[in-house]
């Protein structure tokens, strides 16, 4: 069974893997620092205490009453945190004690009592105190010396001032403190574990929202359009790269809708050409002989026979079902156009002096917009002109006759498109009618038209390589938009990439 790997469970791991070294690097850093603290200010203490106590024993030490100096120091460890208090003379012997078993006892000037004067030889003597760990103690030994007070009660002979008379050794249990210290160290982990867990936490929430559910609308709406949905959109409700995905693939959604609407249309087409091929041919005969019949019926009928007028009926009906099966004919035939570089701005003005006579466009008034530097096109003159009369004619029919229409030109992407639109501000193409407007035989003319021009309309300009499109609102009107290539050296025909007029055309 493979495993499948989610990008977002990754990057929220490898936050939190981050979060655990740099958390993990300060808590270190801090336990360090707090510890060296302690240690330090448990010495300063130590020192402190051993200084007070030495001051506190000096009067009794003078008068030489050892059983006051005892007393003292019993005193003195009554303290719990206080282990033991000793003074030893200038040889060692331990003079007095807060242990019975210890007085008397004389340490050798290598053990710790002594060594810290008698460590090096010869001894130093500029050595006041000492302090350090043993075990769960902590040991202050300071050096009593000789002062003048000292050396007046003649007790000291011999000795001269700042001569080490002894030593007082004190002992403090440092449990307390280093117990504290570890609260402190477990109280500082647990809130680097929590700090840990709350920031993966926060980060996974963000990367759910922001990463993993839009991750997952696209691959859900991928999927949508794989199995064929493809009028499935995705809702674009950020500013951010994944919002711009999001525009980016519906836009990819409706080409493809598009496109597979082409593909069909012209899979219809195709199937639609072969059969209106074979029924072409075979009305064309018959109605030729039809029509040729009733000439010869109008010819030959008498003045005032009232059967002319029915003869002409047969005779109309004939020609119109005639121009019906050549419209199918030039439907399925439609020849490859013979490319030219041609000035689209000509093409246009051409076409606009056929039908400006015409009693149709009587009432039209026509506004053409022509463009500036516009490349020429590589097109076949004939057929884009027959193009753009099929547009205009449309356009006055959905204007009844009466109304505006625009005829622009303008170039796009850096002139590598040129675009001309014809736009009228009749009623609109309804919206049941917009998905079906390009297909063969489809009008909303009723019987004024037999629905093949738009058909034949987009067959010509696909064949350029170009593209036919329309924008409509409801009682604003309809525009068609003509896109075809610029006439470019060394581009092979339909070989230009196709453009978009998105946002401004909405199909």
């Amino acid at each position: 069974m493979r495993i499948r790997r989610n990008t977002a469970v990754e990057l929220a791991l490898a936050v939190a893997l981050v979060l655990v070294v740099v958390l993990g690097a300060y808590s270190w850093l801090v336990i360090s620092t707090m510890t060296g603290e302690v240690i330090s200010l448990a010495q300063r203490d130590a020192s402190r205490i051993a200084s007070f106590v030495q001051g506190n024993l000096r009067l009794a030490m003078l008068r030489d009453h050892r059983d006051d100096v005892r007393k003292s120091i019993e005193e003195i460890v009554k303290d719990p945190s206080v282990e033991a208090v000793s003074i030893l003379d200038h040889t060692g012997r331990v003079w007095v004690t807060s242990d019975p078993g210890s007085a008397g006892i004389v340490h050798d000037k290598q053990d710790r009592s002594c060594g810290f004067c008698h460590g090096t030889s010869p001894p130093r003597t500029d050595i006041l105190e000492s302090t350090a760990f043993e075990g769960h103690q902590l040991v202050s030994q300071q050096a009593i010396r000789a002062d003048a007070s000292c050396l007046a009660r003649g007790c000291h002979e011999g000795r001269r001032e700042g001569d080490v008379l002894g030593v007082l050794s004190f002992s403090q249990s440092v449990d307390q403190t280093f117990l504290t210290l570890k609260r402190s160290k477990r109280a500082l982990g647990l809130f680097t574990v929590l700090a840990v867990l709350l920031a993966s936490l926060l980060v996974g929430t963000v990367i759910a929202g922001r990463l993993h559910t839009p991750m997952k609308r696209l691959v859900e709406g991928t999927a949508k359009v794989a199995a064929g949905d493809m009028g499935h959109r995705l809702p674009i409700d950020r500013s951010d790269e994944f919002g711009h995905l999001a525009h980016k693939f519906n836009e990819m959604s409706r080409k493809l809708s598009q496109s597979r609407r082409s593909l069909i249309q012209s899979e219809r087409l195709i199937s639609m050409g072969k059969l209106a091929a074979g029924v072409a041919h075979e009305l064309n005969n018959p109605l030729t002989g039809v029509l040729a019949f009733t000439e010869s019926l109008i010819d030959d009928a008498d003045d005032g026979d009232v059967r002319v007028e029915d003869y002409r009926v047969i005779q109309r009906e004939a020609l119109r079902c005639r121009r019906i099966v050549r419209d199918l004919l030039d439907f399925v035939r439609q020849e490859k156009p013979a490319m030219r570089a041609e000035d689209a701005e000509h093409l246009v003005g051409l076409t606009l002096r056929l039908i400006e006579k015409l009693a149709s466009f009587r009432d039209v008034t026509l506004i053409h917009e022509g463009g500036s530097d516009l490349p020429l096109v590589r097109a076949d003159a004939g057929q884009v002109q027959q193009v753009m009369l099929n547009l205009l004619i449309n356009a006055a029919d959905a204007m009844d006759g009466v109304g505006t229409i625009r005829i622009g030109l303008r170039s796009l992407e850096r002139g590598r498109w040129v675009v001309i639109s014809v736009a009228d501000d009749g009623p609109g193409i309804p919206e049941e009618f917009r998905d079906k407007i390009f297909e063969p035989f489809f009008s909303t003319k009723a019987h004024r038209s037999n629905g093949l021009g738009l058909s034949i309309c987009q067959g010509i300009i696909e064949q350029h390589g170009g593209r036919l499109e329309f924008e409509t609102r409801d009682g604003e009107g309809t525009t068609f938009r003509v896109l075809l290539p610029a006439a470019r050296a060394g581009v092979p025909d339909g070989s230009v990439g196709r453009p978009s007029l998105r946002p401004e055309a909405r199909t």
